[in-house]
C-alpha cells in the first residue's frame, strides 16, 4: 500500500473522530476502494463511515454505488453492536445471580468512551467477562454450567451465546514473563474493587460494570503487546486506546506511566504513542510518555500488514499445528526484540508452561 493511501486513510479516521474536517487531497474512485480495503482489513469500516458521511456533504467523498455499499456495511456493524449491548447485560445477570462480580473488560465499555455517533460504528468482538473469585472457583461455575475444555492462561471460553463468544476471565490478562505478571497481578490487586463497582449506561438503556480508565489503560496496553507479540495488532485496538488516553486525567497518566517502567515497556509505548499521533492526531498531553519516531514507524508498519489480531499478514503461514505453531512465532516475535530484548526467552518458556499446564488439567 503506498504511504500516500495510508496517510489519506489516517486523514479520513481524524475526520471519523472529529479532529479533522475535510482531507488534505480529494480521491479518485480507485483511491476510495483502497480506502474501504483498509478499513475492512483494520476493522474500522463503522467508525469510518461516519467520516464518510460527513465527507460526503462537503463534495469529497466516494461515488455513490460505494457509498451505499460502504453504508450497508455499517448498517451490520450497528445491528451487531446493539445485540451485543444486549447480550452483555445479559450474561453479567447470569454472573450476578450465580454469586460472582463482574466486569467486561474492552469490547463494549471502550465504546461507550467514543463520541455518540460512533459508540455503534465500533466493530465489536467477543464478549471478555472478568469473574471476581480466582481460577478455582470460576472454573467451578464454569464447569457446573456449561463445561468447556478450551481454557487459557487467564480465560476459558464459555459457550453461552450462539452468535458471539464469550470468555470468562479468572484473571484480566496473562504477560509473558514471571515478573511481568507480578507487576500486572500486584497492580489488577489493588484496582479491582473499582473494577466491579464502576457501572456505566449502554446506548440500549441497560447497565453494565466495566473497569475505570486507569486500570483499563493498564490492562490494554499488556493486552495490546501480547497480541502484537503473538501475531499482530490492529488500528481498532488501538483507536480503543486513543479514547481510553482521551478520556483520562493527568493524574491517571502519571500512575500509569509508572507501571509502564515496571513492566519494562517504555519504548514500545513510546512507539505506541508516536502512532497514535500519527493516526490520531492525539495531542502530547494526553500521551503517557514521550513519542518515538524510529519505534513508532516500525510499529505503523507493522499494524499496517498484519491488520486486525494479524489475521491479514501474509508472513504468518495458515493452518499451523501448534508445534509449528509454537516454533514459528518463537522465531517471528525476535523481529520485536527492540520492545523487550528478553521475549526470546520468556516467550518459549511461557507458552510451552502454559501448554503443559492446559494437558495436566485436561484441556486442549
Amino acid at each position: 500500500m503506498k504511504e500516500s493511501v495510508t496517510h489519506s486513510f489516517f486523514e479520513l479516521l481524524q475526520v471519523s473522530i472529529g479532529v479533522r474536517e475535510r482531507l488534505g487531497v480529494s480521491l479518485d474512485a480507485e483511491e476510495w476502494k483502497q480506502m474501504l480495503t483498509i478499513a475492512k482489513k483494520q476493522e474500522l469500516v463503522g467508525v469510518v463511515f461516519v467520516g464518510v458521511q460527513r465527507l460526503k456533504l462537503i463534495g469529497q467523498g466516494p461515488d455513490d454505488m460505494l457509498y451505499l455499499t460502504w453504508m450497508g456495511l455499517a448498517s451490520v456493524v450497528q445491528h451487531r453492536n446493539e445485540m451485543i449491548n444486549n447480550q452483555c447485560v445479559e450474561i453479567q445477570e447470569v454472573a450476578r445471580k450465580a454469586g460472582f462480580r463482574t466486569c467486561i473488560l474492552k469490547g463494549q465499555g471502550n465504546a461507550m468512551l467514543y463520541s455518540p455517533e460512533l459508540q455503534l460504528m465500533r466493530t465489536s468482538g467477543d464478549i471478555d467477562l472478568w469473574l471476581e473469585g480466582g481460577y478455582e472457583r470460576v472454573m467451578a461455575w464454569v464447569q457446573a454450567t456449561i463445561p468447556t475444555d478450551d481454557v487459557h492462561g487467564h480465560h476459558a471460553h464459555y459457550h453461552y451465546f450462539k452468535d458471539t463468544d464469550v470468555e470468562i476471565h479468572y484473571r484480566p490478562i496473562h504477560g509473558f514473563s514471571p515478573r511481568r505478571n507480578r507487576v500486572l497481578d500486584d497492580y489488577f490487586e489493588t484496582r479491582q474493587e473499582s473494577c466491579f463497582t464502576h457501572r456505566i449506561m449502554l446506548p440500549n438503556g441497560g447497565k453494565i460494570t466495566v473497569p475505570d480508565v486507569e486500570f483499563s489503560l493498564v490492562q490494554q496496553l499488556a493486552h495490546i503487546f501480547q497480541h502484537f507479540t503473538m501475531g499482530g495488532i490492529g488500528l481498532r485496538q488501538l483507536m480503543d486506546y486513543y479514547f481510553l488516553l482521551i478520556a483520562s486525567t493527568e493524574k491517571q497518566r502519571k500512575e500509569v506511566a509508572s507501571i509502564v517502567k515496571k513492566l519494562h515497556l517504555p519504548r514500545f509505548v513510546a512507539a505506541l504513542m508516536w502512532l497514535l499521533e500519527d493516526a490520531f492526531a492525539l495531542s502530547p498531553e494526553k500521551m503517557l510518555i514521550l513519542p518515538n519516531e524510529k519505534d513508532g514507524r516500525f510499529l505503523l508498519e507493522e499494524v499496517m500488514r498484519s491488520g486486525n489480531f494479524g489475521h491479514d499478514d501474509e508472513r504468518i503461514p495458515k493452518g499451523m499445528g501448534y508445534w509449528k505453531s509454537f516454533w514459528f512465532y518463537n522465531t517471528y516475535s525476535l523481529r520485536l526484540s527492540r520492545f523487550d530484548y528478553t521475549l526470546w526467552l520468556w516467550l518459549p518458556i511461557m507458552r510451552m508452561k502454559g501448554f503443559l499446564w492446559r494437558k495436566s488439567k485436561g484441556y486442549k
